[in-house]
């Protein structure tokens, strides 16, 4: 399926299995979280969740000129007979089921091509059906934020920055929190050898 020079292709669980490098390759040059997107977490998700929530995979690759530059992770189900169909992320199962919760979910964009294929995803989910209905759970906001959603729940959250040395992180605390903290645990780890 060609869309605006994209072109997008479904993939079987076959492709899914043997598409570790593919998958990680392409998060290293985008900005989703490389935690919960990432293909082991969310092929251990899927291989774990698909047959007791019976679910159907609907993970599409998108090409640029035969490169890979985006990847929608998600999976579908049916409701009512049939009827109405759920779209999901894969990570989570948002009102069905307390499977593991993944955080900061969505699509995999290269960032060089992000904002085209944003809008694209927008688009493609705007063209579905008044029978189709798309879950987006535990993302930020500002990631999808076309007018006419629903938001069933919001909640705030923190971002810290774990980037730099740790070592200068340790100095920067105050004496009483790195004895609190650290000192003891190396402490314990020479009197008490199990300790990790």
């Amino acid at each position: 399926m060609l869309v605006n020079g994209f072109q997008y292709r479904r993939i079987d669980e076959h492709e899914f299995d043997s598409a570790k490098s593919q998958w990680n390759d392409l998060l290293k040059v985008s900005d989703a979280n490389p935690l919960f997107v990432c293909w082991e977490w969310m092929h251990a998700w899927w291989k774990t969740w698909a047959e007791p929530l019976n679910i159907q995979l609907y993970i599409y690759f998108i090409y640029s000129h035969d490169q890979l530059v985006g990847i929608l992770p998600l999976y579908t189900f049916h409701k009512r007979q049939g009827v109405f169909r759920e779209f999901h992320f894969l990570g989570n199962a948002w009102g069905r089921s307390p499977t593991v919760r993944s955080e900061y979910i969505g699509p995999i964009f290269n960032m060089n091509f992000s904002n085209a294929l944003n809008q694209d995803f927008l688009n493609w989910v705007k063209g579905h059906g008044l029978l189709d209905c798309f879950i987006v759970a535990d993302c930020i906001r500002s990631d999808f934020a076309p007018d006419n959603v629903t938001i069933r729940k919001a909640d705030k959250g923190y971002r810290l920055k774990c980037d730099g040395n740790f070592d200068n992180y340790k100095k920067g605390l105050s004496a009483a929190v790195r004895l609190k903290v650290f000192n003891r645990v190396d402490y314990l780890r020479e009197k008490l050898y199990y300790i990790v």
